[in-house]
């Protein structure tokens, strides 16, 4: 049976070695890119600023129903004035979430993380925790399906001669039998 995950990912989770969410979220003036471990992480050109155990995200998971999946993602601590998370408008910013397995020490990802999430965000939430503090979730929704715009490519002997040179033989006769009827057996 074929694997659902990375070839790296399945490793780390089959050897019990560490896994953590990596989060990107296309903010409006910088991307805003955390993972659950401690300090930095570099990925892909990318650097993520960790935040332990203040942050999770909550809803990542199948489904056989056909609905639009939320995921949230959760900030805890983030102060008394959580106004900083709240000014810019980010609807509608894409945001994804992979999971990473890493080697068995800790250190470095094992081969690529494994896209969990591609969606969009919704809105988000300020709460106060049990300890009193400050919080704020952001709510992703993620499409049941995308709709791509097929694209066609028509290899007419103009397109041919554009693109590699006018020195093929034979192109000029395509035009003159592409209409005509070929008979592929005998009649």
């Amino acid at each position: 049976m074929a694997s659902l995950v990375s070839p790296g990912l399945a490793q780390s989770l089959r050897n019990g070695w560490p896994t953590a969410w990596l989060v990107d979220i296309d903010w409006p003036d910088t991307p805003v890119r955390l993972w659950d471990g401690l300090g930095t992480l570099k990925w892909s050109g990318k650097t993520f600023t960790g935040i332990r155990n203040v942050g999770r995200v909550i809803g990542v998971g199948g489904s056989k129903q056909v609905k639009v999946r939320e995921v949230t993602l959760e900030l805890r601590g983030v102060g008394s004035d959580a106004s900083e998370f709240l000014e810019p408008t980010i609807r509608n910013r894409l945001v994804q979430i992979w999971l990473a397995g890493f080697d068995r020490n800790g250190v470095k990802i094992n081969g690529d993380p494994d896209l969990a999430v591609e969606g969009k965000a919704d809105r988000r939430e300020v709460f106060v925790d049990e300890s009193r503090k400050a919080g704020i979730r952001l709510i992703v929704s993620e499409p049941t399906y995308i709709v791509e715009r097929a694209q066609f490519l028509r290899y007419t002997p103009e397109w041919i001669k554009e693109t590699y040179g006018d020195d093929i033989a034979g192109l000029d006769l395509l035009s003159r039998i592409e209409l005509e009827r070929i008979p592929w057996t005998k009649e």
